[in-house]
């Protein structure tokens, strides 16, 4: 799967809160997930929620102009 250019935009933003907020390396998905989820704040948990629904989002935006729909 190739990532459009504001996929990768959003990896990079991931990519650097993770990095900054000492984040596990793992996915949005994973990071929100028991058993890592109790293991992080609040503030980290509602963030990585926003951040899946602009990434659903767009994701859906690039299937959409794809036609992959």
């Amino acid at each position: 799967m190739t990532l459009d250019k504001e996929q990768l935009w959003l990896v990079d933003v991931f990519q650097a809160y993770r990095k900054k907020h000492n984040l596990p390396n793992l996915s949005a998905d994973d990071l929100t997930s028991s058993p890592i989820r109790e293991k992080i704040q609040t503030r980290h948990i509602d963030w990585l929620q926003q951040f899946i629904v602009v990434w659903e989002a767009v994701e859906y935006n690039v299937k959409t102009k794809s036609g992959d729909t």
